[in-house]
């Protein structure tokens, strides 16, 4: 014979849960308070990829436990019917205090700002965080809010002489707290003159109580926050084709800096792991942006001049040779890595170079995280390059980060906190990000807003670079390889000698600044 349960038990069983779900969420608000502080009281916060990864595990881990008894919640007319009214109670005050929980959770989140909770409604790939079952999660609390403003009629359908009533416990399907309300009597009815039952009874009402104001507050938190600023609808795809359109337009001017001059500069002067800003004249998306410089890129230079900058770089090498032995690959240094992880990108890299077109960046454009040859990435009006003030390791870290990124679709939301796809500048952002769990240094950029949303330009490149030199305060984390400047046809004509760039010249800081 199967063992005999008394009622206390499942009283006892629904409390455990209860107090299960509370001490989740306080270890949920524990674990995540940092950067909830950080969120909600700095706007430009971009969470960084240690900090994102750390809020979806304690969120998963969480999101678990609301969820495990739900295939079970659904059985609860069943044993009405079959008058198994302690089971019936059982659940009904596990799906009271899963709603309480959910409640909270979502309240909290929303407290914490949009840069906080857009971390939970954008996907994650990198650690396949896909962001639906939040949404669905979201969505069942927000219906809460919606039935909590129903009427309560009772006429027509609603009258309770109906057999099919939403207001009859037999034949309830996914109850709302609005629900269980409403249905109190019944509730109670089911206890009978069993004192632990009654105890359940009067817990399920603490229950609604409980969510009733956290309602409250979801009503008024809803209206304060975009909940889904990482996801991506109808307006989204609006914003894209205006955007892209946009971007097609441009007036067939000559600009100033040349290819063959380029090309000269860049095997001179550039190294792998350095990031451009430019200036290109003439292109209607240009009043998009902020400022003067509005694209930015990061430089790898030609498959050879990569392969040789990190070839014999022994912390690099080590660095890399580590993770090929913790992730199962047949690599032993930085190079076969990224031959390994990202074979299709590597080949065409290194092909391009054979062909005679090589490419020499990776920048984010209308068509995703791409390479790019030479002279359409940078032949423009006015470039700047800028070199990050680490070591290679560093560097290899962040373009690992690039190379990763290559497909990734391009954000026309210009959201600084999503990970699922990136602008230009974006791209720079995640791969210079610091990440302490690598042992990473990055560089600390200076954003801005759009639409509440921290974001980067082009602007915020040559911005970050001229703060840190002049604030002593500041770590030097930038400095200046290049700036071409565009030399308009007064000014050739003015000069004595021939230009160091043909139709450019080699700017100053101080004119660089100016562009600002």
């Amino acid at each position: 014979m199967g063992k005999e349960y008394q009622s206390s038990d499942f009283h006892k069983s629904a409390a455990s849960f209860d107090k299960q779900l509370q001490d989740a969420l306080l270890d949920f608000v524990s674990a995540t308070k940092d950067i909830a502080y950080q969120t909600t009281f700095t706007p430009r916060y971009i969470v960084r990829y240690h900090e994102r990864e750390k809020l979806i595990n304690e969120y998963e881990k969480l999101n678990l436990l609301i969820h495990t008894h739900d295939e079970e919640l659904e059985k609860v007319t069943y044993h009405i019917r079959k008058k198994n009214n302690a089971k019936a109670l059982e659940l009904i005050r596990i799906r009271t205090a899963k709603y309480k929980a959910m409640l909270s959770l979502m309240n909290y989140m929303m407290m914490s700002g949009e840069n906080f909770i857009s971390v939970f409604s954008d996907d994650f790939e990198d650690i396949k965080y896909y962001s639906k079952h939040f949404e669905k999660d979201f969505k069942e609390t927000k219906s809460q809010l919606y039935d909590s403003n129903r009427t309560h009629n009772r006429s027509g359908r609603d009258h309770m002489d109906s057999p099919y009533n939403r207001y009859h416990l037999n034949y309830i399907k996914s109850p709302t707290i609005t629900d269980f309300y409403n249905l109190n009597r019944q509730i109670s009815k089911l206890a009978g003159n069993d004192n632990d039952l009654k105890t359940l009874v009067e817990n399920i009402n603490d229950d609604i109580e409980e969510s009733r104001q956290e309602l409250t507050a979801f009503k008024r938190l809803l209206k304060e926050t975009n909940w889904n600023a990482g996801h991506y609808n109808f307006l989204y795809a609006l914003k894209e084709f205006i955007l892209k359109s946009f971007s097609y337009v441009a007036l067939p001017i000559k600009h100033a800096i040349q290819v063959e001059e380029l090309k000269k500069v860049s095997e001179r002067e550039f190294e792998p792991g350095d990031i451009g800003a430019i200036q290109r004249y003439g292109k209607l998306s240009n009043i998009v942006f902020k400022g003067n410089w509005t694209h930015g890129l990061m430089f790898l230079g030609k498959y050879s001049k990569f392969n040789k900058y990190f070839k014999d770089d022994l912390e690099t090498n080590e660095v890399f040779a580590k993770r090929c032995n913790d992730e199962l690959m047949k690599c032993h240094d930085y190079m076969s890595y990224l031959h390994e992880k990202y074979p299709k990108s590597m080949s065409q890299y290194k092909t391009s170079e054979k062909k005679g077109r090589p490419y020499v960046t990776l920048e984010g454009l209308k068509p995703g995280v791409v390479f790019m040859e030479l002279g359409p990435s940078m032949a423009w009006d006015n470039l700047v390059i800028l070199r990050p003030n680490l070591s290679k390791k560093d560097k290899a870290l962040a373009l690992e980060r690039t190379f990763k990124s290559i497909g990734k679709k391009y954000d026309y939301s210009f959201n600084g906190n999503s990970y699922s796809r990136f602008v230009c500048t974006e791209l720079i952002q995640y791969s210079y990000e610091t990440n302490p769990n690598e042992q990473k240094e990055g560089i600390e950029w200076d954003v801005n807003l759009v639409m509440g949303k921290p974001a980067m330009y082009g602007f915020d490149l040559v911005q970050t670079f001229i703060n840190q030199v002049e604030d002593p305060q500041r770590d030097q984390q930038l400095s200046l390889v290049v700036y071409m400047k565009a030399l308009n046809k007064r000014e050739l004509n003015e000069k004595s000698k021939r230009p160091e760039f043909g139709t450019s010249k080699r700017g100053s800081i101080q004119e660089l600044k100016d562009t600002l």
